[in-house]
């Protein structure tokens, strides 16, 4: 089942972004929809040395990673040298890419059961809105990281 809070599909010249507020994601079933990942960082719980920094594998390796090790709490990965994807809080996903292949990429994330037809279509019929707000994209990487919700969580 699929439970989103809230989504946002930014769109500028070249890129398009995407974020997914409290979203469950299958890793390795997004992972596996992708020949090679690129590890910029990636983190695991109860594990302080398990850290992997600049690493590329295959998505069978990838696969392998995860199940080897205790859940990972933080990552920024690369998929096919094209998306940018990462997890910026707990439960939200940020994924970044070319223009040209967005399509591409919402019809992966249906097939990965990150979004469903019905979200797919709420984003594309409010580009550049989070909860009735217009935003640029290089604004919202601002918002999303300055969020009222983030910053009552770090104070109580």
């Amino acid at each position: 089942m699929i439970k989103m809070k809230n989504s946002y599909l930014g769109i500028s010249n070249s890129k398009f972004i995407l974020y997914f507020s409290q979203v469950e994601i299958d890793l390795e079933l997004l992972a596996n929809q992708f020949k090679s990942i690129q590890c910029k960082e990636m983190y695991f719980d109860g594990i302080e040395e398990k850290k992997i920094h600049n690493t590329r594998y295959e998505s069978f390796e990838f696969a392998n990673l995860l199940n080897s090790n205790n859940p990972f709490v933080e990552y920024d990965l690369i998929f096919d040298d094209i998306y940018l994807v990462k997890n910026i809080w707990w439960d939200d996903i940020f994924i970044e890419g070319p223009n040209s292949k967005l399509n591409e990429l919402l019809s992966i994330l249906e097939r990965s059961n990150v979004i469903d037809t019905n979200n797919r279509k709420g984003l594309l019929d409010k580009i550049n809105s989070y909860k009735g707000q217009t935003f640029a994209p290089r604004t919202f990487k601002a918002y999303i990281h300055d969020s009222d919700r983030y910053l009552d969580f770090i104070n109580n």
